[in-house]
């Protein structure tokens, strides 16, 4: 019979762990900082932008729901905008990251993938 193997995580490798987890957690906060108020004020925008133009649609002669669906259109526009921002603070990284790899992929560079950028620096 052999004797049973120690799994037991080392002192050093757990604080290593719990450190990155901890930057981990640190980072969504960071990152989930500016979504949550975006999204959020993004949808009250829009539901104001919906109320502006149904009061113009519905309620008001039509010489005068003119200005509330012009508000209405921009506040709808805004409150749009502020989501995109959001979405787009919640997941930079990712998007950073995609981003990054399909630009390596564009076929900008002189002599293919293989060569150096700085091979013809030296050339006379």
């Amino acid at each position: 019979m052999r004797p049973a193997r120690n799994t037991s995580i080392s002192k050093k490798k757990l604080n290593e762990r719990a450190t990155y987890c901890g930057l981990m957690a640190n980072d969504r906060q960071q990152q989930d900082l500016l979504f949550k108020p975006l999204v959020i004020a993004g949808l009250v925008i829009v539901t104001f932008s919906l109320a502006c133009l149904w009061i113009a649609n519905m309620t008001l002669p039509q010489e005068e729901s003119e200005g509330f669906r012009i508000i209405g259109y921009r506040f709808m526009v805004g409150g749009i905008i502020s989501i995109v921002i959001g979405f787009v603070s919640r997941h930079y990284y990712f998007l950073y990251n995609f981003g990054r790899f399909y630009w390596n992929q564009l076929p900008f560079r002189k002599g293919g993938k293989n060569t150096s950028r700085f091979s013809d620096w030296y050339k006379p």
